[in-house]
């Protein structure tokens, strides 16, 4: 008995659009990690940003303006709509991821930066008023952490305060602080801020949070009430062990987060030019249509 044959059907067969696939990948992408860079790290000047800017936005303004001439064409516009979406959505998002990057990580660096560094600081000699520009201390041989002197103030979080003192002195300036980290009133003398662990650390970097310099002052005015002490100026530190590789590292993290958001971005993208791939096919401003 003779078989019959499967049938088969036979149609246009949809070439992948390699070129627009790339381009439609490389444009946003591009965009995206130019503006999360130009925003996070404040790269060059004003006048160059607001170029930059300029030059990012002519890209869907031209996308856009070439889906327009191919619709009067008779042409497919897919890709140049595709690649005008996401690239707004890219300057946008690229923006936004920089904004989030500079007040996390790279606002702090720069404030370090821009602050004195201050060597051998003497915490029992020196006063906070001369020494408020003082971003990055190292103190001298013998000061430490006045334990027994501690003191903390709650508001949600507990803010706790220690001075530093090298001697018996009643009055100081330098206070090391931290959130959550020490015993509260109970235990006055658990304080654990910062390095503390560290018998050899003498290093320290200034509180830079209004917000949280305003409980600390509180907890400083508690303790001057119940130990007796004076502090006229008083300046908050974190206890660091090594304040200059603390304050590198603030670089670090935002480039991190930096590539971080490019890649998760560009896979974004990419996801979404694979799925256009297969669902426009044409290749952009020159394939017809299909009835």
């Amino acid at each position: 008995m003779e078989k019959r044959a499967a049938p088969t059907f036979v149609g246009p067969r949809r070439s992948v659009n390699v070129v627009g696939w790339v381009v439609s990948c490389f444009v946003p992408i591009t965009l995206f990690a130019t503006l999360c860079w130009l925003v996070g790290f404040h790269i060059g000047s004003y006048g160059g940003f607001a170029c930059v800017v300029c030059a990012c936005f002519a890209v869907p303004l031209y996308c856009y303006h070439n889906s327009q001439r191919c619709d009067k064409l008779d042409l497919d516009p897919s890709w140049y709509r595709f690649v005008f979406l996401w690239s707004l959505v890219a300057i946008f998002g690229g923006a936004l991821a920089g904004l989030v990057i500079d007040a996390t990580y790279l606002a702090q660096y720069r404030t370090y930066a821009g602050m004195r560094w201050k060597d051998a600081l003497n915490p029992s000699v020196e006063n906070g008023q001369a020494n408020s520009d003082v971003g990055l201390a190292r103190f001298s041989y013998g000061a430490g952490i006045s334990r027994d002197l501690s003191m903390s103030f709650r508001n949600v979080d507990t803010y706790c305060v220690a001075p530093l003192t090298s001697n018996a002195s009643e009055v100081t300036d330098f206070w090391i602080a931290g959130k959550n980290c020490c015993g509260g009133r109970e235990l006055p003398s658990d304080f654990r801020c910062g390095d503390w662990q560290f018998a050899g650390s003498a290093g320290a970097l200034r509180v830079l949070s209004d917000h949280d310099s305003l409980y600390y002052q509180l907890a400083v005015q508690q303790a001057e009430a119940h130990y007796g002490i004076k502090s006229a100026h008083p300046l908050f530190f974190t206890w660091e062990m090594h304040p200059d590789l603390a304050v590198k590292n603030l670089w670090l993290q935002g480039a991190q987060s930096f590539v971080a958001a490019v890649l998760v971005a560009g896979f974004t993208i990419v996801v979404a030019a694979t799925v256009s791939v297969f669902m426009q096919g044409g290749r952009p401003g020159i394939a017809k249509r299909s009835a």
